[in-house]
Protein backbone atom coordinates (compact mmCIF):
# COMPACT_ATOMS: atom_id res chain seq x y z
CA UNK A 1 0.00 0.00 0.00
CA UNK A 2 1.46 3.47 -0.82
CA UNK A 3 1.84 5.82 2.03
CA UNK A 4 -0.37 8.31 0.31
CA UNK A 5 -2.90 5.68 0.52
CA UNK A 6 -2.13 5.07 4.37
CA UNK A 7 -2.32 8.69 4.81
CA UNK A 8 -5.58 8.91 3.12
CA UNK A 9 -7.18 6.24 5.64
CA UNK A 10 -5.39 7.87 8.77
CA UNK A 11 -6.77 11.13 7.90
CA UNK A 12 -10.38 9.54 7.07
CA UNK A 13 -10.51 7.68 10.39
CA UNK A 14 -10.31 10.78 12.40
CA UNK A 15 -6.73 10.49 13.59
CA UNK A 16 -5.29 13.85 14.57
CA UNK A 17 -1.72 12.40 14.27
CA UNK A 18 -0.97 10.53 11.34
CA UNK A 19 0.50 6.87 11.93
CA UNK A 20 3.16 5.25 10.13
CA UNK A 21 1.85 1.75 7.77
CA UNK A 22 3.59 -0.50 10.32
CA UNK A 23 2.16 0.33 13.03
CA UNK A 24 -1.45 0.66 12.10
CA UNK A 25 -1.77 -3.04 11.93
CA UNK A 26 -1.25 -2.50 16.12
CA UNK A 27 -3.59 0.06 16.25
CA UNK A 28 -6.28 -1.87 14.73
CA UNK A 29 -5.70 -5.04 17.20
CA UNK A 30 -8.61 -6.74 18.56
CA UNK A 31 -8.96 -9.67 20.47
CA UNK A 32 -12.29 -11.02 18.94
CA UNK A 33 -12.76 -13.62 21.91
CA UNK A 34 -13.06 -10.91 23.99
CA UNK A 35 -15.49 -9.18 22.22
CA UNK A 36 -17.47 -11.70 21.57
CA UNK A 37 -17.39 -12.35 25.43
CA UNK A 38 -18.33 -8.77 25.73
CA UNK A 39 -21.24 -8.51 23.70
CA UNK A 40 -23.06 -11.87 24.91
CA UNK A 41 -26.09 -12.27 26.76
CA UNK A 42 -25.31 -13.01 30.30
CA UNK A 43 -26.19 -16.85 31.30
CA UNK A 44 -29.79 -17.65 32.77
CA UNK A 45 -29.68 -17.92 36.81
CA UNK A 46 -31.48 -21.03 36.88
CA UNK A 47 -29.60 -24.50 36.85
CA UNK A 48 -28.22 -25.94 33.35
CA UNK A 49 -29.97 -29.27 34.99
CA UNK A 50 -33.23 -27.47 35.26
CA UNK A 51 -33.38 -26.07 32.09
CA UNK A 52 -31.89 -29.53 30.16
CA UNK A 53 -34.86 -31.27 32.31
CA UNK A 54 -37.25 -28.38 31.11
CA UNK A 55 -36.29 -28.62 27.76
CA UNK A 56 -36.36 -32.44 27.59
CA UNK A 57 -39.65 -32.71 29.63
CA UNK A 58 -42.36 -32.81 26.52
CA UNK A 59 -40.49 -36.39 24.92
CA UNK A 60 -40.23 -37.51 28.93
CA UNK A 61 -43.89 -37.19 29.60
CA UNK A 62 -44.70 -38.69 26.51
CA UNK A 63 -43.11 -42.18 28.05
CA UNK A 64 -45.90 -42.26 30.76
CA UNK A 65 -45.92 -42.82 34.42
CA UNK A 66 -43.13 -45.29 34.39
CA UNK A 67 -40.68 -44.91 32.09
CA UNK A 68 -37.59 -46.54 32.34
CA UNK A 69 -33.90 -45.71 33.18
CA UNK A 70 -32.64 -46.28 29.61
CA UNK A 71 -35.76 -44.47 27.77
CA UNK A 72 -35.30 -41.26 29.56
CA UNK A 73 -31.55 -41.75 28.96
CA UNK A 74 -32.17 -42.16 25.19
CA UNK A 75 -34.40 -39.06 25.38
CA UNK A 76 -31.63 -37.03 27.21
CA UNK A 77 -29.05 -38.00 24.62
CA UNK A 78 -31.05 -36.65 21.90
CA UNK A 79 -32.07 -33.75 23.91
CA UNK A 80 -28.62 -32.98 24.53
CA UNK A 81 -27.46 -33.27 20.99
CA UNK A 82 -29.58 -31.01 19.77
CA UNK A 83 -29.14 -28.31 22.60
CA UNK A 84 -25.55 -28.50 21.82
CA UNK A 85 -25.78 -28.09 18.62
CA UNK A 86 -27.95 -25.47 18.44
CA UNK A 87 -25.65 -23.17 20.52
CA UNK A 88 -22.64 -24.15 19.20
CA UNK A 89 -24.24 -23.25 15.60
CA UNK A 90 -25.41 -19.97 17.40
CA UNK A 91 -22.57 -18.45 18.52
CA UNK A 92 -20.27 -19.57 16.06
CA UNK A 93 -22.86 -18.05 13.26
CA UNK A 94 -23.19 -21.12 11.40
CA UNK A 95 -25.31 -24.17 10.67
CA UNK A 96 -22.86 -27.26 10.70
CA UNK A 97 -24.07 -28.97 13.41
CA UNK A 98 -27.92 -28.62 12.91
CA UNK A 99 -27.10 -29.98 9.56
CA UNK A 100 -24.79 -32.63 10.22
CA UNK A 101 -27.42 -33.68 12.87
CA UNK A 102 -30.24 -33.26 10.12
CA UNK A 103 -28.54 -35.14 7.26
CA UNK A 104 -27.55 -38.17 9.81
CA UNK A 105 -31.20 -38.47 10.32
CA UNK A 106 -32.08 -38.48 6.88
CA UNK A 107 -33.61 -41.86 6.56
CA UNK A 108 -35.15 -41.73 9.44
CA UNK A 109 -38.39 -39.63 9.10
CA UNK A 110 -39.70 -40.37 13.00
CA UNK A 111 -36.50 -39.18 14.28
CA UNK A 112 -35.49 -36.38 12.21
CA UNK A 113 -39.51 -34.71 12.84
CA UNK A 114 -38.57 -34.99 16.75
CA UNK A 115 -35.49 -33.24 16.28
CA UNK A 116 -37.34 -30.68 14.00
CA UNK A 117 -39.62 -30.35 17.07
CA UNK A 118 -36.77 -29.40 19.80
CA UNK A 119 -34.90 -27.26 17.34
CA UNK A 120 -38.11 -25.11 17.35
CA UNK A 121 -38.67 -25.36 20.76
CA UNK A 122 -35.15 -24.42 21.61
CA UNK A 123 -35.72 -21.19 19.41
CA UNK A 124 -39.15 -20.50 20.87
CA UNK A 125 -38.39 -21.08 24.38
CA UNK A 126 -34.40 -21.23 25.11
CA UNK A 127 -33.37 -19.09 22.66
CA UNK A 128 -31.55 -16.88 25.06
CA UNK A 129 -29.84 -19.59 26.84
CA UNK A 130 -26.58 -20.14 25.05
CA UNK A 131 -25.02 -22.17 28.16
CA UNK A 132 -23.55 -25.71 26.45
CA UNK A 133 -24.60 -28.78 28.28
CA UNK A 134 -21.08 -30.36 29.91
CA UNK A 135 -21.15 -33.72 31.14
CA UNK A 136 -24.22 -34.89 32.89
CA UNK A 137 -25.77 -37.73 34.70
CA UNK A 138 -28.77 -39.52 35.23
CA UNK A 139 -29.34 -42.07 37.98
CA UNK A 140 -32.85 -43.09 39.47
CA UNK A 141 -32.58 -43.55 43.57
CA UNK A 142 -35.45 -45.01 45.47
CA UNK A 143 -38.39 -43.54 43.57
CA UNK A 144 -36.69 -40.59 43.05
CA UNK A 145 -34.94 -39.40 39.41
CA UNK A 146 -31.82 -37.61 39.63
CA UNK A 147 -29.91 -35.14 36.86
CA UNK A 148 -26.70 -33.86 37.12
CA UNK A 149 -25.53 -31.54 34.60
CA UNK A 150 -22.32 -28.79 33.98
CA UNK A 151 -22.42 -25.72 32.30
CA UNK A 152 -20.15 -25.07 29.52
CA UNK A 153 -19.15 -21.62 28.53
CA UNK A 154 -19.95 -22.01 24.53
CA UNK A 155 -16.76 -18.83 24.25
CA UNK A 156 -14.35 -20.28 26.34
CA UNK A 157 -13.97 -23.33 24.08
Amino acid sequence: MKSSTVMYIVKSMGWSQPHKHKNLATTHSFNLQKIMTENRNAFPKEKISETFLQFSMPLIVVLGQDPSTNQIERILQLTYTVWNSMVLDKVRNSSVYVDALKKSLKSEPGALAIVEQLIARKDESFSNDLRLIGEYSFSNKGNQWHLKAEAKDPYKL
